[in-house]
Formats: structure tokens, C-alpha cells, sequence
């Protein structure tokens, strides 16, 4: 039950303390953006996603080429992974690069905001996308949050069955 109210602060703080990183867009990244834009295929990608007995929906994502169990949560304003996977997944960080602070069940936190190279679920591939690195002792699993969502074309939840296209 303590994690799962550690989740739910994660996403509270993520929504508040996070927008204002992912609209710190230079740019150069916009210019990536719409470059991978146009070079995604008309065809739809889908993904279809069962809930687990718990109701969430996890799924193994590969991020950075790397494979990653990921909860997806639609209330967390950013990817948020621990760093011990930021490390894993090739992000080099120094103490330094803990700028912000998000509020979570157990206090306060640093975060350091980063951009992941590519991440992807089944047939669905999203380049650069805006995440957040936590303490491995505030964070356990991967989020996958808004800054991953809002790139897709929809998603939607129908007879417990998470849908993704792109």
C-alpha cells in the first residue's frame, strides 16, 4: 500500500513541479521534432495493452535500445526512470544536474530533466522525449508519463484494454 501512495504523490508532484521543463524546448529540439514527424509513415501504429489485476497497464518498453518494465501513468506529467536505469540506459548525470524538485509522499526531491534518444512499445517508436531522473530511493519502476502520450496520435482505454496508436 506505501508504494502505491509513493506512486500517487510521484504523479501529484510530476503534474505540478514538472510542466515548466517540458516546455523549455529550444530550437534545435523542435527541429528534431518536426523532422521525425515527417518522416513517420501514414500507417497507423497500434498497440494494444491489458490492464494487470491491479488495473494499471505495464508493458516492456525498449528505451535507448535498452529493454525497460515501465508502468504507464497518465498522471505523471514526464517519463520518470531511476538512476540507476538512467545509467543503464547510457544518461550520464552529476549531482549538478539535479535542478528541480518535485513533491512526493516522502518529501521533497531533485530531479534532473534529461531527453531520451528513442523509446518504444511493440510497432510504436517516439524519438527524443522529455524525462525526469529521480534517486533510486524515491523511485522503484519506470513511469511512462504524459511527455510519452501526448507524442502518439490517441490513446484510449476500452473494456480494460489500453490502446495506442501512432
Amino acid at each position: 500500500m506505501h508504494r502505491v501512495l509513493v506512486f500517487a504523490a510521484l504523479a501529484i508532484g510530476f503534474s505540478l513541479a514538472v510542466p515548466s521543463l517540458l516546455s523549455e524546448r529550444s530550437d534545435e529540439e523542435k527541429s528534431v521534432d518536426l523532422a521525425a514527424a515527417e518522416r513517420t509513415p501514414a500507417t497507423s501504429r497500434t498497440v494494444r495493452l491489458d490492464a494487470d489485476r491491479s488495473g494499471h497497464f505495464t508493458a516492456e518498453f525498449k528505451i535507448n535500445g535498452r529493454k525497460v518494465d515501465g508502468l504507464i501513468d497518465t498522471g505523471a506529467t514526464a517519463v520518470a526512470i531511476n538512476d540507476t536505469m538512467a545509467r543503464k540506459l547510457g544518461v550520464k548525470l552529476k549531482p549538478a544536474d539535479f535542478t528541480h524538485r518535485v513533491q512526493t509522499a516522502n518529501g521533497s526531491v531533485a530531479v534532473a530533466p534529461v531527453l531520451l534518444k528513442r523509446i518504444e512499445l511493440g510497432s510504436i517508436r517516439v524519438r527524443d522525449v522529455r524525462a525526469v531522473v529521480i534517486g533510486d530511493d524515491s523511485l522503484a519502476h519506470t513511469l511512462i508519463g504524459m511527455s510519452f502520450l501526448k507524442r502518439l496520435r490517441s490513446y484510449r482505454v476500452e473494456n480494460n484494454t489500453l490502446i495506442l496508436s501512432l
